[in-house]
């Protein structure tokens, strides 16, 4: 793995607002800082990216594992801390076998001291960076190595796209809504990303903001604007209550939570 210098575009800001990455520059304590970075890349060998591929499919399973174990030990309201109420929402969806659109593992990898990469952290509730991994970066590749990919010296170890469209072909859903709060750019364009791969899929998409969804106490169903939400992608960050709860704060989203006129 070699840390290769290089120099940005000319153009770089110009073309990431392009493809949908807004929010590609920062503010700390006044000063503009990018977030998206093109003074240097990273180079793989194939030995490494297989290395990298291996261990995310054998870390993938080993979590789905402790999930398990977690369930047949009771474990949810003890070692995990969450209400009674949860208890038998997560058991129903263990037993229905869900499946998972798709997740974030993070590792730190330095191969010149060990060929295991370091496992940090997998991120399957609300992992962000999709955009940049998935469109924002292949254009990038195109850009900066154009002559290098047609004669095929270069490639990006990247399927996310692709993926991600055949995982929504195969869920055998009609229409989709994907929810979380519109006005934070970086989720805001991760959904409308999640939903034109859907689209592509040829799922009926819609978006909507968290605070517009209701919930229907008779029915015991959640409600958009006019009608009840059967498939639902969420990308909101629950747990800004619990550090909220104990003092600490996180982010800047907004509650989710009243009842809307007429859906209560």
């Amino acid at each position: 793995m070699k840390r290769v210098l290089d120099v940005p575009r000319s153009n770089w800001a110009h073309r990431v607002e392009e493809q949908g990455l807004s929010y590609h520059t920062h503010t700390r304590a006044g000063v503009p800082v990018a977030y998206w970075f093109e003074g240097a890349y990273y180079e793989f060998s194939m030995a490494e990216i297989d290395r990298i591929e291996q261990v995310t499919n054998d870390l993938h399973e080993m979590c789905i594992k402790a999930a398990e174990r977690i369930i047949e030990k009771g474990w949810i309201t003890t070692r995990l801390a969450l209400p009674e109420s949860a208890v038998p929402l997560i058991q129903a969806s263990w037993e229905r076998d869900e499946k998972s659109l798709y997740g974030r593992i993070d590792f730190s990898y330095n191969p010149s001291l060990s060929e295991h990469p370091k496992f940090l952290e997998y991120n399957g509730d609300t992992p962000t960076g999709l955009l940049e991994a998935a469109v924002i970066q292949w254009f990038w590749l195109t850009d900066r190595f154009q002559a290098e990919l047609e004669r095929k010296e270069v490639d990006q170890f990247n399927s996310i796209h692709e993926s991600l469209i055949d995982t929504w072909k195969a869920t055998g859903l009609t229409k989709v809504h994907f929810t979380g709060c519109t006005d934070v750019p970086e989720d805001h364009q991760t959904l409308l990303y999640l939903a034109d791969t859907a689209s592509q899929a040829g799922k009926q998409v819609e978006l909507i903001d968290i605070r517009r969804i209701g919930w229907n106490a008779s029915m015991r169903r959640f409600w958009g604007e006019t009608d009840p939400l059967d498939s639902v992608f969420k990308l909101y960050p629950w747990k800004i209550y619990f550090l909220k709860n104990s003092g600490n704060t996180w982010g800047s989203r907004p509650p989710f939570g009243s009842s809307r006129p007429g859906k209560s």
